[in-house]
C-alpha cells in the first residue's frame, strides 16, 4: 500500500490561507502544479465553499489531506482523525460502526471491525476498559449535556413509579447519541455525617461514578436526579428514548454506585460546577 503521505512539504500559499499540495491525487478534477522536483495536486471540491476558498472555475481548492487525517472545513489544517473515528482524506471524519474499541488510534483510515468479545450498547466494567479503550484526558471528551438540578417544573422522578423514568419532563437532561465512545459521570457530596465514603472520582467526600458505553447505533438518554434516583437512563431500543433498558446505577432504589470504570484522566469534579452535585455525559472528540 503506497504511503499516504507521499509529497507533503509542498503547500500553495495566497492571503493568510495556506493549502496542503502533495504528489497524490485525491480528487478528479484537481488543480495540478508543476514544480521543479514533479507535479503536486490540490483537491477540488463542488460544493459549498467556505469563505476565503480559492475557486478555480466552479470547483473550489481545499486541503489535501490524506487517508487518517482532515481539515475541518477544508481550508484548516490537516489534522488527525482522532480516537473512536475514521478519515478517507479530505474533509470526511466519521465515528466508527464500534466506536474507540473499533479505531483505537488517531490516525484510522477505515471503519474499524469490532474485537472478538468487545461489549457495545452496555456499561463496561473496568476490565473491559483496559482491554478496549485507549486511556485519554478530559480534554479528549465533547460535553453533550451536565445537569445538576431536579428538572424544574416537570415530572418528580421517583423508581416507586417506573413510568416516571420513562417520562422526558422528568429528565434534567436528554436526547439522542449517535454511533460512538461516551463517558457518564455522577458525583453527589452527600454525606449524613454517618457514611463518609470517599468518592472515586475526586477523591474527596461523597460519592461518584463513572462508566463508558460503545453503542454501534443511535440511541436516547435521560439523566435523572429524583426521589433516590441519581443516574442516567438509557435506551438501547430507540433513538428517541421510550423505555430504559441499562442504567448507571442498581435499579432498586439506589442513588447509585461509587465507582469509576474508565481510564479518563482529570474527570471534572463538582466544585467546579458550583454545586454538591452534577451529572454529565461527554462524547469522545
Amino acid at each position: 500500500m503506497p504511503n499516504p503521505n507521499d509529497g507533503l512539504g509542498a503547500a500553495l500559499h495566497y492571503e493568510n490561507t495556506s493549502i496542503r499540495l502533495d504528489t497524490v491525487r485525491r480528487t478528479i478534477p484537481a488543480l495540478a502544479i508543476g514544480l521543479a522536483d514533479g507535479v503536486y495536486y490540490g483537491s477540488l471540491n463542488a460544493g459549498n465553499a467556505p469563505a476565503g476558498a480559492l475557486h478555480v472555475g466552479n470547483q473550489w481548492l481545499a486541503q489535501n489531506c490524506a487517508p487518517g487525517t482532515y481539515s475541518v472545513d477544508g481550508l484548516s489544517a490537516c489534522t488527525d482523525c482522532g480516537l473512536g473515528h475514521y478519515c478517507t482524506g479530505g474533509m470526511h471524519r466519521a465515528a466508527c460502526t464500534y466506536g474507540a474499541i473499533g479505531c483505537p488510534g488517531a490516525n484510522e483510515t477505515a471503519d474499524g471491525a469490532r474485537p472478538a468479545g468487545a461489549p457495545v450498547n452496555t456499561f463496561m466494567n473496568l476490565d473491559d476498559v483496559k482491554k478496549y479503550i485507549p486511556a485519554t484526558d478530559i480534554s479528549q471528551w465533547r460535553m453533550v449535556s451536565c445537569c445538576r438540578e431536579q428538572s424544574p417544573g416537570g415530572v418528580f422522578a421517583d423508581w416507586h413509579n417506573p413510568e416516571t423514568l420513562n417520562d422526558a419532563r422528568a429528565a434534567c437532561a436528554n436526547g439522542t447519541l449517535g454511533p460512538g465512545t461516551y463517558l457518564f459521570a455522577t458525583q453527589y457530596s452527600y454525606s449524613d455525617g454517618r457514611d463518609t465514603p470517599i468518592d472515586s472520582i475526586a477523591g474527596g467526600v461523597g460519592n461518584a461514578s463513572a462508566f463508558i458505553a460503545v453503542f454501534d447505533h443511535s440511541v436516547g438518554y435521560h439523566s435523572i436526579h429524583g426521589n433516590s434516583l441519581f443516574q442516567h437512563f438509557v435506551d438501547t431500543n430507540n433513538a428517541a428514548y421510550q423505555s430504559w433498558t441499562i442504567s448507571t446505577a442498581p435499579t432498586d432504589g439506589n442513588w447509585f454506585v461509587n465507582k469509576n470504570e474508565t481510564n479518563v484522566s482529570n474527570i471534572p469534579d463538582s466544585p467546579l460546577y458550583s454545586s454538591p452535585y452534577m451529572m454529565c455525559v461527554f462524547e469522545l472528540k
